[in-house]
Protein backbone atom coordinates (compact mmCIF):
# COMPACT_ATOMS: atom_id res chain seq x y z
CA UNK A 1 0.00 0.00 0.00
CA UNK A 2 0.96 3.21 -0.45
CA UNK A 3 -0.54 6.73 0.79
CA UNK A 4 -1.54 9.62 -1.56
CA UNK A 5 -3.55 12.44 -1.73
CA UNK A 6 -5.08 12.54 -4.97
CA UNK A 7 -5.69 9.11 -6.08
CA UNK A 8 -6.28 5.90 -4.41
CA UNK A 9 -4.58 2.29 -5.13
CA UNK A 10 -7.93 0.63 -4.79
CA UNK A 11 -10.40 2.88 -4.52
CA UNK A 12 -11.45 1.95 -1.69
CA UNK A 13 -13.12 5.60 -0.81
CA UNK A 14 -10.05 7.32 1.19
CA UNK A 15 -9.09 5.05 3.08
CA UNK A 16 -6.22 5.15 1.12
CA UNK A 17 -4.50 8.44 1.16
CA UNK A 18 -0.66 10.33 0.17
CA UNK A 19 2.38 9.41 2.23
CA UNK A 20 4.30 12.10 3.22
CA UNK A 21 7.85 11.13 4.28
CA UNK A 22 10.35 13.98 5.21
CA UNK A 23 12.42 14.17 8.25
CA UNK A 24 15.43 12.69 9.79
CA UNK A 25 17.74 11.68 12.62
CA UNK A 26 20.43 14.51 13.20
CA UNK A 27 23.42 12.81 12.67
CA UNK A 28 25.40 15.49 10.13
CA UNK A 29 24.75 18.55 8.32
CA UNK A 30 23.92 16.05 5.24
CA UNK A 31 21.01 15.04 6.76
CA UNK A 32 17.85 17.01 8.22
CA UNK A 33 18.32 18.04 12.18
CA UNK A 34 15.05 17.08 14.44
CA UNK A 35 14.95 20.08 16.27
CA UNK A 36 13.17 20.05 19.95
CA UNK A 37 13.63 20.69 23.96
CA UNK A 38 12.67 17.30 25.28
CA UNK A 39 14.55 13.94 24.34
CA UNK A 40 11.42 11.45 25.60
CA UNK A 41 9.78 13.79 22.10
CA UNK A 42 12.26 12.81 19.87
CA UNK A 43 12.20 9.04 21.05
CA UNK A 44 8.38 9.08 20.83
CA UNK A 45 8.83 10.96 17.04
CA UNK A 46 11.36 8.76 15.77
CA UNK A 47 9.52 5.59 17.08
CA UNK A 48 6.17 7.08 15.18
CA UNK A 49 8.15 8.02 12.30
CA UNK A 50 9.41 4.77 11.75
CA UNK A 51 5.82 2.99 12.01
CA UNK A 52 4.11 6.02 9.66
CA UNK A 53 6.85 5.06 7.05
CA UNK A 54 5.52 1.54 7.24
CA UNK A 55 1.86 2.27 6.65
CA UNK A 56 0.77 1.74 10.73
CA UNK A 57 -0.60 5.32 10.55
CA UNK A 58 -3.08 4.78 13.60
CA UNK A 59 0.03 3.29 15.83
CA UNK A 60 2.29 6.44 14.37
CA UNK A 61 -0.72 8.82 15.54
CA UNK A 62 -0.50 7.52 19.32
CA UNK A 63 3.03 8.72 19.34
CA UNK A 64 3.11 11.61 17.79
CA UNK A 65 0.81 13.12 19.91
CA UNK A 66 2.57 11.41 22.74
CA UNK A 67 5.21 13.59 21.56
CA UNK A 68 3.52 16.88 20.96
CA UNK A 69 1.75 16.42 24.76
CA UNK A 70 6.07 16.63 25.70
CA UNK A 71 6.96 19.28 23.58
CA UNK A 72 3.76 21.25 21.72
CA UNK A 73 6.64 23.21 19.89
CA UNK A 74 7.62 20.52 18.30
CA UNK A 75 7.14 21.08 14.70
CA UNK A 76 8.28 18.23 13.10
CA UNK A 77 6.21 16.00 15.29
CA UNK A 78 3.41 18.59 14.78
CA UNK A 79 3.67 18.06 10.94
CA UNK A 80 3.43 14.35 10.84
CA UNK A 81 0.47 14.11 12.95
CA UNK A 82 -0.82 16.40 10.13
CA UNK A 83 -0.05 13.65 8.05
CA UNK A 84 -1.95 10.86 10.45
CA UNK A 85 -5.51 12.73 10.57
CA UNK A 86 -9.05 11.81 12.31
CA UNK A 87 -10.75 14.31 10.47
CA UNK A 88 -9.74 16.71 8.02
CA UNK A 89 -10.33 19.46 10.83
CA UNK A 90 -7.78 17.96 12.86
CA UNK A 91 -5.28 17.39 9.79
CA UNK A 92 -6.03 21.45 9.29
CA UNK A 93 -5.19 22.43 13.13
CA UNK A 94 -1.73 20.53 12.61
CA UNK A 95 -0.66 21.84 9.80
CA UNK A 96 -1.40 25.33 11.06
CA UNK A 97 0.38 24.56 14.33
CA UNK A 98 3.64 22.68 12.40
CA UNK A 99 3.74 26.34 9.58
CA UNK A 100 3.04 28.53 13.02
CA UNK A 101 6.41 27.28 14.28
CA UNK A 102 8.72 27.45 11.37
CA UNK A 103 10.59 30.18 12.79
CA UNK A 104 11.89 27.85 15.37
CA UNK A 105 13.64 25.05 13.57
CA UNK A 106 16.63 24.77 11.67
CA UNK A 107 16.25 26.06 7.38
CA UNK A 108 15.94 22.56 6.50
CA UNK A 109 12.93 22.17 8.57
CA UNK A 110 11.57 25.24 7.59
CA UNK A 111 11.94 24.62 3.97
CA UNK A 112 10.42 21.11 4.46
CA UNK A 113 7.51 22.26 6.40
CA UNK A 114 6.66 24.95 3.54
CA UNK A 115 6.31 21.95 1.26
CA UNK A 116 4.42 20.07 3.06
CA UNK A 117 2.02 21.94 4.83
CA UNK A 118 2.63 25.68 3.38
CA UNK A 119 2.88 26.94 0.34
CA UNK A 120 3.66 23.74 -1.58
CA UNK A 121 0.71 22.14 -0.27
CA UNK A 122 -1.81 22.75 -3.24
CA UNK A 123 1.30 23.79 -5.81
CA UNK A 124 3.09 20.67 -7.27
CA UNK A 125 5.70 23.05 -8.76
CA UNK A 126 6.51 24.96 -5.83
CA UNK A 127 6.98 22.31 -3.28
CA UNK A 128 9.96 20.45 -6.02
CA UNK A 129 11.29 23.71 -5.60
CA UNK A 130 11.58 23.69 -1.97
CA UNK A 131 12.34 20.26 -1.71
CA UNK A 132 15.40 20.85 -4.42
CA UNK A 133 16.60 23.60 -1.81
CA UNK A 134 16.13 21.43 1.27
CA UNK A 135 18.39 18.48 -0.64
CA UNK A 136 20.78 21.45 -1.36
CA UNK A 137 21.07 21.72 2.37
CA UNK A 138 20.80 18.42 3.12
CA UNK A 139 22.21 15.81 0.22
CA UNK A 140 22.32 12.76 2.49
CA UNK A 141 18.58 13.47 3.59
CA UNK A 142 17.10 10.27 2.27
CA UNK A 143 13.54 11.22 2.90
CA UNK A 144 13.59 14.49 1.80
CA UNK A 145 14.47 12.65 -1.88
CA UNK A 146 11.96 10.09 -1.02
CA UNK A 147 9.09 12.68 -0.50
CA UNK A 148 10.63 14.69 -3.97
CA UNK A 149 10.01 11.43 -5.46
CA UNK A 150 6.48 11.04 -4.83
CA UNK A 151 5.70 14.47 -5.45
CA UNK A 152 7.00 13.73 -8.91
CA UNK A 153 5.03 10.00 -8.75
CA UNK A 154 1.86 11.09 -7.41
CA UNK A 155 1.27 14.66 -8.31
CA UNK A 156 3.31 15.70 -11.52
CA UNK A 157 2.77 12.15 -13.30
CA UNK A 158 6.76 12.48 -13.82
CA UNK A 159 7.86 8.66 -13.47
CA UNK A 160 10.99 9.32 -14.67
CA UNK A 161 11.72 11.55 -12.50
CA UNK A 162 10.44 9.60 -9.31
CA UNK A 163 12.45 6.91 -10.05
CA UNK A 164 15.31 8.58 -9.74
CA UNK A 165 14.95 9.77 -6.48
CA UNK A 166 13.61 6.62 -5.53
CA UNK A 167 16.55 5.08 -6.24
CA UNK A 168 18.41 8.06 -4.67
CA UNK A 169 16.90 7.34 -1.15
CA UNK A 170 18.14 3.73 -1.83
CA UNK A 171 22.16 4.57 -2.97
CA UNK A 172 22.22 6.88 0.31
CA UNK A 173 20.64 3.84 2.50
CA UNK A 174 20.33 0.44 0.67
CA UNK A 175 18.53 -0.83 3.67
CA UNK A 176 16.12 2.21 4.03
CA UNK A 177 12.97 0.21 3.06
CA UNK A 178 10.25 2.85 1.62
CA UNK A 179 11.66 3.65 -1.69
CA UNK A 180 11.68 -0.35 -2.59
CA UNK A 181 7.80 -0.01 -1.57
CA UNK A 182 7.32 2.75 -4.26
CA UNK A 183 9.16 2.03 -6.47
CA UNK A 184 7.37 -1.24 -7.21
CA UNK A 185 4.34 0.94 -7.09
CA UNK A 186 5.81 3.23 -10.01
CA UNK A 187 7.25 0.21 -12.46
CA UNK A 188 3.56 -1.58 -11.51
CA UNK A 189 2.64 2.08 -13.25
CA UNK A 190 4.44 1.49 -16.04
CA UNK A 191 3.59 -2.11 -16.31
CA UNK A 192 7.02 -3.19 -15.50
CA UNK A 193 5.53 -5.84 -13.59
CA UNK A 194 8.97 -7.88 -13.51
CA UNK A 195 10.82 -4.94 -12.11
CA UNK A 196 7.90 -3.70 -9.56
CA UNK A 197 8.15 -7.55 -8.36
CA UNK A 198 12.16 -7.92 -7.73
CA UNK A 199 11.70 -4.34 -5.91
CA UNK A 200 8.39 -5.33 -3.55
CA UNK A 201 10.36 -8.74 -2.85
CA UNK A 202 13.60 -6.39 -1.60
CA UNK A 203 11.03 -4.66 0.22
CA UNK A 204 9.63 -7.78 1.81
CA UNK A 205 13.53 -8.79 2.37
CA UNK A 206 14.10 -5.68 4.88
CA UNK A 207 10.76 -5.69 7.03
CA UNK A 208 9.89 -9.14 6.87
CA UNK A 209 7.62 -8.42 10.56
CA UNK A 210 5.64 -6.00 8.85
CA UNK A 211 2.29 -6.09 7.34
CA UNK A 212 2.68 -3.36 4.53
CA UNK A 213 5.17 -5.86 2.50
CA UNK A 214 2.70 -8.57 1.88
CA UNK A 215 -0.17 -5.83 1.29
CA UNK A 216 1.82 -4.17 -1.65
CA UNK A 217 2.86 -7.18 -3.27
CA UNK A 218 -0.95 -7.91 -2.80
CA UNK A 219 -1.62 -5.21 -4.53
CA UNK A 220 0.78 -5.77 -7.40
CA UNK A 221 -0.94 -9.67 -8.20
CA UNK A 222 -4.37 -7.65 -7.99
CA UNK A 223 -3.15 -5.29 -10.71
CA UNK A 224 -1.92 -8.45 -12.83
CA UNK A 225 -5.68 -10.16 -12.67
CA UNK A 226 -3.79 -12.57 -9.70
CA UNK A 227 -6.43 -12.27 -7.33
CA UNK A 228 -6.57 -15.45 -5.86
CA UNK A 229 -2.78 -15.47 -4.99
CA UNK A 230 -3.09 -11.86 -3.80
CA UNK A 231 -5.19 -12.78 -1.57
CA UNK A 232 -2.63 -15.11 0.53
CA UNK A 233 -0.74 -12.15 0.45
CA UNK A 234 -3.46 -9.61 1.98
CA UNK A 235 -4.32 -12.86 4.24
CA UNK A 236 -0.68 -12.56 5.20
CA UNK A 237 -0.48 -8.87 6.01
CA UNK A 238 -3.82 -9.25 8.28
CA UNK A 239 -2.38 -12.29 10.16
CA UNK A 240 1.17 -10.76 10.57
CA UNK A 241 -1.14 -7.88 12.31
CA UNK A 242 -4.65 -7.37 13.05
CA UNK A 243 -4.53 -3.71 13.49
CA UNK A 244 -3.84 -3.43 9.56
CA UNK A 245 -7.39 -3.89 8.49
CA UNK A 246 -6.44 -2.10 4.79
CA UNK A 247 -5.54 -5.45 4.14
CA UNK A 248 -8.32 -7.51 5.10
CA UNK A 249 -10.84 -4.69 3.59
CA UNK A 250 -8.89 -5.38 0.19
CA UNK A 251 -9.31 -9.07 0.38
CA UNK A 252 -13.18 -8.62 0.47
CA UNK A 253 -12.68 -6.26 -2.34
CA UNK A 254 -10.68 -9.48 -4.53
CA UNK A 255 -13.35 -11.78 -3.68
CA UNK A 256 -16.39 -9.16 -4.67
CA UNK A 257 -14.61 -9.33 -7.76
CA UNK A 258 -14.16 -12.49 -8.00
CA UNK A 259 -18.18 -12.58 -7.53
CA UNK A 260 -17.86 -14.30 -4.13
CA UNK A 261 -20.56 -11.50 -2.62
CA UNK A 262 -21.39 -13.30 0.36
CA UNK A 263 -17.47 -13.82 1.28
CA UNK A 264 -16.15 -10.59 0.41
CA UNK A 265 -18.79 -8.95 2.28
CA UNK A 266 -18.00 -11.16 5.29
CA UNK A 267 -14.41 -10.43 5.19
CA UNK A 268 -15.12 -6.57 4.87
CA UNK A 269 -17.44 -6.94 8.25
CA UNK A 270 -14.74 -8.07 9.74
CA UNK A 271 -12.19 -5.71 9.15
CA UNK A 272 -14.79 -3.40 10.59
CA UNK A 273 -14.87 -5.29 13.38
CA UNK A 274 -11.01 -5.00 14.14
CA UNK A 275 -10.82 -1.32 12.80
CA UNK A 276 -10.70 1.16 15.69
CA UNK A 277 -10.60 4.10 13.85
CA UNK A 278 -14.28 6.02 13.30
CA UNK A 279 -13.28 7.62 10.01
CA UNK A 280 -11.23 5.02 8.82
CA UNK A 281 -14.46 2.70 9.80
CA UNK A 282 -16.55 5.02 7.95
CA UNK A 283 -14.81 4.60 4.45
CA UNK A 284 -14.87 0.35 4.64
CA UNK A 285 -18.58 0.71 5.91
CA UNK A 286 -18.84 3.32 2.34
CA UNK A 287 -16.75 0.51 0.40
CA UNK A 288 -19.14 -2.80 1.94
CA UNK A 289 -22.14 -0.84 0.33
CA UNK A 290 -20.51 -0.48 -3.20
CA UNK A 291 -20.41 -3.94 -2.85
CA UNK A 292 -23.80 -4.47 -3.34
CA UNK A 293 -23.57 -2.63 -6.83
CA UNK A 294 -21.07 -5.36 -7.82
CA UNK A 295 -24.06 -7.87 -7.53
CA UNK A 296 -26.33 -5.03 -9.43
CA UNK A 297 -28.38 -4.35 -6.41
CA UNK A 298 -28.63 -0.34 -6.07
CA UNK A 299 -31.39 -0.88 -2.92
CA UNK A 300 -29.19 -2.71 -0.85
CA UNK A 301 -26.48 -0.12 -1.39
CA UNK A 302 -28.39 3.00 -0.60
CA UNK A 303 -29.55 0.74 2.53
CA UNK A 304 -26.38 -0.14 3.58
CA UNK A 305 -24.79 3.65 3.08
CA UNK A 306 -27.65 4.81 5.68
CA UNK A 307 -25.00 3.36 8.24
CA UNK A 308 -22.20 5.36 6.81
CA UNK A 309 -24.77 8.41 7.65
CA UNK A 310 -25.39 7.24 11.35
CA UNK A 311 -21.07 6.87 12.12
CA UNK A 312 -20.61 10.19 10.38
CA UNK A 313 -23.19 12.08 12.07
CA UNK A 314 -22.55 10.42 15.54
CA UNK A 315 -19.16 11.75 15.31
CA UNK A 316 -19.05 14.93 13.34
CA UNK A 317 -17.02 13.15 10.22
CA UNK A 318 -18.29 16.13 7.25
CA UNK A 319 -16.21 14.80 5.07
CA UNK A 320 -17.54 11.07 5.26
CA UNK A 321 -20.91 12.87 5.42
CA UNK A 322 -20.17 14.30 2.17
CA UNK A 323 -18.87 10.95 0.64
CA UNK A 324 -21.74 9.40 1.68
CA UNK A 325 -24.12 11.54 -0.25
CA UNK A 326 -21.77 11.93 -3.11
CA UNK A 327 -22.46 8.33 -3.46
CA UNK A 328 -25.82 8.10 -2.84
CA UNK A 329 -26.46 10.70 -5.82
CA UNK A 330 -24.13 8.89 -8.23
CA UNK A 331 -26.08 5.93 -7.75
CA UNK A 332 -29.52 7.77 -8.02
CA UNK A 333 -27.99 9.19 -11.05
CA UNK A 334 -27.14 5.82 -12.65
CA UNK A 335 -30.98 4.93 -12.09
CA UNK A 336 -32.87 7.97 -13.01
CA UNK A 337 -34.09 9.02 -10.11
CA UNK A 338 -33.47 12.88 -10.67
CA UNK A 339 -35.90 14.15 -7.50
CA UNK A 340 -33.85 12.18 -5.18
CA UNK A 341 -30.54 14.12 -6.74
CA UNK A 342 -31.78 17.53 -5.86
CA UNK A 343 -32.75 16.70 -1.78
CA UNK A 344 -28.79 15.32 -1.86
CA UNK A 345 -27.60 18.73 -3.39
CA UNK A 346 -29.30 20.86 -0.83
CA UNK A 347 -27.93 18.62 2.27
CA UNK A 348 -24.43 19.19 0.70
CA UNK A 349 -25.01 23.00 0.17
CA UNK A 350 -25.91 22.47 4.23
CA UNK A 351 -23.00 20.65 5.02
CA UNK A 352 -20.71 23.43 2.95
CA UNK A 353 -22.59 26.39 4.82
CA UNK A 354 -21.99 24.92 8.19
CA UNK A 355 -17.86 25.73 7.51
CA UNK A 356 -15.06 23.30 8.86
CA UNK A 357 -13.63 22.16 5.08
CA UNK A 358 -10.44 22.66 4.84
CA UNK A 359 -9.52 24.98 1.79
CA UNK A 360 -8.44 21.72 -0.83
CA UNK A 361 -11.51 19.97 -0.01
CA UNK A 362 -13.79 22.65 -0.34
CA UNK A 363 -12.58 23.08 -3.93
CA UNK A 364 -12.94 19.80 -4.46
CA UNK A 365 -16.25 19.65 -2.64
CA UNK A 366 -17.50 22.47 -5.38
CA UNK A 367 -15.97 20.85 -7.84
CA UNK A 368 -17.95 17.80 -7.31
CA UNK A 369 -21.42 19.96 -7.15
CA UNK A 370 -20.18 21.22 -11.08
CA UNK A 371 -19.52 17.68 -12.09
CA UNK A 372 -23.01 16.47 -10.54
CA UNK A 373 -24.72 18.71 -12.23
CA UNK A 374 -23.45 18.20 -15.76
CA UNK A 375 -23.67 14.41 -15.33
CA UNK A 376 -27.34 15.07 -14.30
CA UNK A 377 -27.90 17.05 -16.92
CA UNK A 378 -26.64 15.02 -19.46
CA UNK A 379 -28.39 12.06 -18.20
CA UNK A 380 -31.62 13.85 -18.36
CA UNK A 381 -30.97 14.22 -22.05
CA UNK A 382 -30.41 18.35 -21.42
CA UNK A 383 -27.56 18.43 -23.43
CA UNK A 384 -27.88 22.04 -24.43
CA UNK A 385 -28.09 22.79 -20.48
CA UNK A 386 -25.04 20.36 -19.85
CA UNK A 387 -22.71 21.76 -22.40
CA UNK A 388 -22.96 25.71 -20.87
CA UNK A 389 -22.22 24.00 -17.19
CA UNK A 390 -19.38 22.14 -19.03
CA UNK A 391 -18.04 25.41 -20.10
CA UNK A 392 -18.42 26.95 -16.85
CA UNK A 393 -16.69 24.12 -15.14
CA UNK A 394 -13.96 24.46 -17.96
CA UNK A 395 -12.99 28.07 -17.63
CA UNK A 396 -12.86 27.53 -13.32
CA UNK A 397 -10.52 24.71 -14.37
CA UNK A 398 -8.29 26.85 -16.86
CA UNK A 399 -8.17 29.62 -13.95
CA UNK A 400 -7.45 28.01 -10.81
CA UNK A 401 -5.01 25.09 -13.60
CA UNK A 402 -5.00 22.24 -11.17
CA UNK A 403 -4.01 19.21 -12.88
CA UNK A 404 -6.41 16.75 -11.24
CA UNK A 405 -9.26 18.55 -12.43
CA UNK A 406 -8.44 19.11 -15.88
CA UNK A 407 -8.33 15.26 -16.20
CA UNK A 408 -11.81 15.18 -14.96
CA UNK A 409 -13.28 17.99 -17.21
CA UNK A 410 -12.09 15.49 -19.91
CA UNK A 411 -13.52 12.27 -18.16
CA UNK A 412 -17.00 14.32 -18.13
CA UNK A 413 -16.61 15.81 -21.33
CA UNK A 414 -16.20 12.18 -22.83
CA UNK A 415 -19.11 11.20 -21.46
CA UNK A 416 -21.28 13.95 -22.04
CA UNK A 417 -20.02 13.74 -26.02
CA UNK A 418 -21.06 9.62 -25.80
CA UNK A 419 -24.33 11.14 -24.35
CA UNK A 420 -24.62 13.19 -27.27
CA UNK A 421 -23.49 10.35 -30.29
CA UNK A 422 -20.43 12.60 -30.62
CA UNK A 423 -18.50 9.76 -30.87
CA UNK A 424 -15.07 10.74 -32.15
CA UNK A 425 -15.22 13.92 -29.87
CA UNK A 426 -15.76 11.56 -27.05
CA UNK A 427 -12.31 9.66 -28.01
CA UNK A 428 -10.27 12.63 -27.56
CA UNK A 429 -11.44 13.79 -24.36
CA UNK A 430 -11.41 10.17 -23.15
CA UNK A 431 -7.79 10.04 -23.73
CA UNK A 432 -6.77 12.26 -21.05
CA UNK A 433 -9.34 11.64 -18.38
CA UNK A 434 -8.29 9.75 -15.02
CA UNK A 435 -11.01 7.77 -14.33
CA UNK A 436 -9.76 5.05 -15.91
CA UNK A 437 -12.95 2.79 -14.78
CA UNK A 438 -15.13 5.34 -16.68
CA UNK A 439 -13.23 6.41 -19.20
CA UNK A 440 -12.57 3.28 -21.07
CA UNK A 441 -16.47 1.88 -20.58
CA UNK A 442 -17.41 4.89 -22.79
CA UNK A 443 -14.12 4.87 -25.24
CA UNK A 444 -15.84 0.99 -25.25
CA UNK A 445 -19.44 2.92 -25.78
CA UNK A 446 -17.50 5.50 -28.22
CA UNK A 447 -16.15 2.74 -30.15
CA UNK A 448 -19.09 0.56 -30.09
CA UNK A 449 -21.34 3.92 -31.40
CA UNK A 450 -18.89 4.33 -34.56
CA UNK A 451 -19.39 0.66 -35.55
CA UNK A 452 -15.59 -0.54 -34.42
CA UNK A 453 -16.55 -3.63 -32.93
CA UNK A 454 -13.48 -5.09 -32.44
CA UNK A 455 -12.07 -2.05 -31.26
CA UNK A 456 -15.13 -1.88 -28.71
CA UNK A 457 -14.60 -5.68 -27.78
CA UNK A 458 -11.13 -4.85 -27.23
CA UNK A 459 -12.01 -1.80 -24.61
CA UNK A 460 -14.63 -3.83 -22.88
CA UNK A 461 -12.88 -6.29 -22.00
CA UNK A 462 -10.20 -4.28 -21.06
CA UNK A 463 -12.40 -2.79 -18.58
CA UNK A 464 -13.31 -5.79 -17.06
CA UNK A 465 -9.81 -6.39 -16.62
CA UNK A 466 -9.05 -3.39 -14.35
CA UNK A 467 -9.41 -5.18 -10.98
CA UNK A 468 -10.11 -1.96 -9.41
CA UNK A 469 -12.79 -1.46 -6.74
CA UNK A 470 -14.60 1.64 -6.42
CA UNK A 471 -18.08 3.00 -6.95
CA UNK A 472 -18.01 3.78 -10.90
CA UNK A 473 -16.23 0.69 -11.76
CA UNK A 474 -18.88 -0.93 -9.62
CA UNK A 475 -21.55 0.27 -11.89
CA UNK A 476 -19.89 0.23 -15.27
CA UNK A 477 -18.55 -3.42 -14.42
CA UNK A 478 -21.91 -5.34 -15.00
CA UNK A 479 -22.69 -3.37 -18.29
CA UNK A 480 -18.72 -4.07 -19.59
CA UNK A 481 -19.86 -7.78 -18.93
CA UNK A 482 -23.13 -7.52 -20.39
CA UNK A 483 -21.61 -5.69 -23.56
CA UNK A 484 -19.01 -8.69 -24.52
CA UNK A 485 -21.67 -11.48 -24.39
CA UNK A 486 -23.91 -9.38 -26.72
CA UNK A 487 -21.05 -8.74 -29.04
Amino acid sequence: MVLRTLKSSLGLMGVLGFLLLAGCRATSETTLPVTTQSEPAREMFLAGRELYENLRIGDARELFDLAIKKDPLFAQAQLYRSLTPRSAADGQKHRRHAVSLANKVSPGEKLMIAAMAGEGLGNSERAVELLKELIGLHPQDKRAHLFLGQIYHFRIDDKKSAIKEYKRAIKIDKNYAPPYNLLGYVYADLDKFRDAEKALDNYIRLIPDEPNPYDSMADLLTRQGRLEKANEFFAKAFDVNSRFTVSQMKLGANLIMLEKYDEGRAAMKLAIEYERDNRTRGDYLAALSVSHLYSRDADAALESLLEVSSLAQEFNLDALLHRQLRYAATIYLSSGQFSAIAAIKDKIEDLIAQGGFEENLLNRIHAGQAQMAILEKAARKEFETAQSLLADYKLKVDSENPSYELANYHTIAGYLDVEMENFEAALEHLEHGDLKALDLFNMARAHEGLGHMAKAKEHYRKHTQLYTYNLWYALTLPQSREALTRL
